[in-house]
């Protein structure tokens, strides 16, 4: 018996610097896929979801770069997933 299919969250992120110069982190969107087969196809599931809410082509037209949190058990309120690089 296969166990519960990780659950995935994706977040975009744009890096800002603001008037001094000094660098920032922007959270442009976070998308949740609760099922997919590998990592991979998750972060491809999350992109095509955060391009057809943001009405772009591309996802780098608005992120430079996303993190994937992966939770292997049924995520609850509160808990913290890990995070790959």
């Amino acid at each position: 018996m296969v166990g519960p299919m990780p659950h995935y969250r994706v977040r975009f992120i744009k890096d800002i610097c603001d008037d001094t110069g000094h660098p920032h982190r922007c959270v442009e969107g976070v998308v949740d896929i609760r099922s997919a087969r590998d990592q991979a196809r998750a972060v491809r599931a999350a992109q095509r979801r955060f391009e057809r809410m943001k009405k772009i082509r591309r996802w780098t037209m608005y992120a430079d770069r996303f993190e994937l949190d992966i939770d292997r058990d049924e995520p609850s309120p509160g808990r913290a997933l890990t995070r790959l690089p």
